[in-house]
């Protein structure tokens, strides 16, 4: 569970279109592609968290509210790097 926000098991594997849906510093919105390799997901939040960006029905980037506390459900070693420097420099 992350903030009471109960994970689904979905088995995702590859590279897949993500759409942000919310400006935030980690990443500009619009169309990224990113690297998937895994077997849970987020599908709902409650008030707790905040959605950044969906793919598909899937929530994979988050925010703690009122709290610089981020997730994501993919790798972005891999496609994404400047979510890395960006979340270094908050």
């Amino acid at each position: 569970m992350i903030y009471s926000n109960k994970l689904k098991k979905i088995k995702k594997i590859g590279v897949y279109d993500v759409t942000v849906v919310k400006d935030n510093p980690l990443v500009e919105k619009g169309k990224i592609r990113s690297y998937f390799l895994h077997t849970y997901a987020l599908k709902e939040i409650n008030d707790n968290l905040e959605c950044l960006a969906v793919q598909n029905d899937e929530i994979c980037i988050f925010k703690v509210r009122d709290k610089h506390f981020y997730g994501v459900s993919f790798h972005p070693e891999v496609l994404n790097k400047e979510i890395i420097t960006n979340f270094l420099y908050l």
